[in-house]
């Protein structure tokens, strides 16, 4: 439960794939979001 004025827990996952394209796609479908900056061209970060 997010409390006003503080920071909410945050967790972060390294997934590796085969088809990088088709798992952001699948991401996406599941309510995924792209996120603006990506650090690497075979890198991506999405935000849930």
């Amino acid at each position: 439960m997010a409390i006003r004025g503080e920071q909410r827990p945050m967790m972060h996952f390294d997934f590796q794939v085969g088809d990088l394209d088709s798992a952001v796609a699948e991401a996406v479908a599941l309510g995924a979001t792209v996120a603006e900056f990506q650090p690497q061209e075979s890198v991506r970060v999405l935000l849930a």
